[in-house]
């Protein structure tokens, strides 16, 4: 049975590109922030990665360093349990990439909470 089209990793890559090209560009808002006045975990992620992408990591960790510090590691991983070939190989680069799902879900909800407390220790939390 052929695969979907959207199932090939490529694909979503470039759709993915796609989409941070349009965003950038376009300048979308944050609906969840225009709505609650709150910073969601992905508020400055796109501002982020246009930082990466021109080789600036201090103003990318200062837009989002959430996505920075465990969303692309986790990627990563990902990327690496699914091109794992080796069994044995494999079999560790899933476990790792395992934990590396609950530790980055888990300091979603912390960043989430923490960007938002309204304290001026927690302002480098919060994009610029």
């Amino acid at each position: 049975m052929k695969k979907p089209f959207f199932s090939n990793p490529w694909v979503l890559g470039v759709a993915a590109a796609l989409y941070f090209v349009v965003v950038a560009t376009v300048g979308l808002p944050c609906v969840f922030h225009q709505l609650t006045h709150l910073y969601c975990p992905g508020c400055g992620a796109t501002r982020s990665v246009w930082a990466l992408v021109r080789g600036d990591i201090g103003l990318a960790v200062r837009q989002n360093g959430w996505f920075v510090l465990f969303v692309i590691p986790w990627l990563v991983g990902l990327a690496l349990a699914w091109a794992g070939k080796s069994k044995e190989w494999g079999k560790s680069v899933r476990d790792i990439s395992k934990r590396m799902t609950y530790l980055t879900a888990y300091s979603c909800i912390g960043f989430f909470v923490l960007r938002n407390v309204p304290l001026a220790a927690f302002d480098f939390l919060r994009p610029i």
